[in-house]
């Protein structure tokens, strides 16, 4: 008996990584477990290895159709979301950066805080939408605790 038995999650950025690590201990422990990922190929080895136990979705988490699908195709897939783990993430390539030529900055400073940042903010801000749908009261232990309540702008930049 694991301690996730009959638990489901929804695990952003689940294909590689620490994400794969996390989907593979929560199946271990007895989750089942929707991935999320912008690559197909991933989420498919994960479905070879681990069996009905693991729903893939292709998906953006910068977008907020890109988390509703998420999370409206775990529900569909398992009855339930129990945890979600805001896993998806990227960084500078471990750059210094006065090394990021300056035309670039801008740019590369938006992507990695759309997926760092945005994509939690916007579970956060459905978050109410999706505990109706899912029939959950629970919305914050749902959340993991991500944001506390009233400072998602200040917890989400230093999670």
């Amino acid at each position: 008996m694991g301690w996730l038995d009959g638990e489901v999650a929804l695990i952003t950025g689940g294909g590689s990584g620490i994400g794969r690590a996390v989907v593979e201990r929560y199946v271990e422990e007895g989750a089942r477990v929707c991935v999320v990922d912008l690559v197909e190929d991933r989420i498919a080895e994960l479905r070879q290895a681990l069996g009905d136990k693991v729903h893939g979705v292709v998906a953006d988490v910068t977008t907020l159709e890109g988390n509703k699908r998420a999370i409206a195709e775990t529900v569909a897939a398992f009855g339930k979301l129990d945890i979600f783990v805001a896993n998806a993430g990227i960084g500078d390539a471990f750059r210094e950066i006065v090394d990021i030529p300056e035309q670039d900055v801008a740019a590369i400073y938006k992507e990695i805080f759309d997926v760092n940042v945005l994509g939690v903010w916007l579970v956060q801000n459905y978050r109410s939408s999706f505990a109706q749908e899912i029939g959950s009261n629970g919305v914050d232990g749902l959340i993991a605790k991500l944001a506390e309540r009233n400072k998602a702008a200040s917890s989400g930049t230093k999670s």
